[in-house]
């Protein structure tokens, strides 16, 4: 009689590759999911040196934003001084006309928003309530989030240092955002 030749693997073989493959998986995906949580957070804080830069530009001379209903006109200036970004506001007319912080700086920063579409930008949440009631003030923080992200960043406008990117249910402080929706002049 004639013996058979084996092809294949056995049983023994195949659980043994399995039990490499998964161990070696168990091994690469918590360093995988690592790399692409420290690529995000990079991106997020480049993204927001970004637009530091831009914001810097945008207001390295005095800027203006002017607001007008019939007869009432507000103006709002923004200039980047060394205590931060100083917004003053004078009106003329009867009724002065108020606006947030950032939509001051979405219309500031004009068709250069449309590089941020989706992007969020936000102040502390007492420091917005403050500024509509007040003829000068200074914003020295700002908060980025870019579209998608889950990081926030905080930008000191003060120091003119970017910070580190963290999630943003772990933010600390109490912020409002606004979304860069592209079309300047909201």
């Amino acid at each position: 009689m004639k013996k058979l030749d084996k092809k294949g693997f056995t049983i023994v073989e195949l659980v043994i590759v399995i039990a490499v493959i998964a161990i070696l998986a168990g091994v690469l995906i918590p360093t995988f999911a690592t790399v692409v949580e420290k690529a995000n957070k990079s991106s997020a804080q480049q993204q927001a040196k970004n637009f530091y830069t831009l914001l810097e530009a945008a207001t390295a001379a005095p800027t203006k934003y002017e607001m007008t209903n019939g007869d009432n006109k507000t103006t709002y200036t923004l200039s980047m001084q060394k205590t931060g970004l100083v917004v003053s506001k004078t009106y003329t007319g009867t009724t002065e006309q108020h606006e947030d912080a950032e939509v001051i700086l979405y219309n500031i920063l004009g068709d250069d928003v449309k590089t941020y579409n989706g992007a969020k930008v936000g102040f502390d949440t007492n420091t917005v309530n403050s500024f509509r009631t007040r003829d000068n003030w200074t914003i020295t923080a700002v908060y980025f989030q870019p579209k998608g992200s889950e990081y926030v960043v905080k930008i000191d406008l003060v120091a003119g240092t970017v910070g580190e990117a963290v999630k943003a249910e772990s933010l600390t402080e109490s912020v409002t955002f606004r979304t860069f929706d592209g079309e300047a002049g909201n």
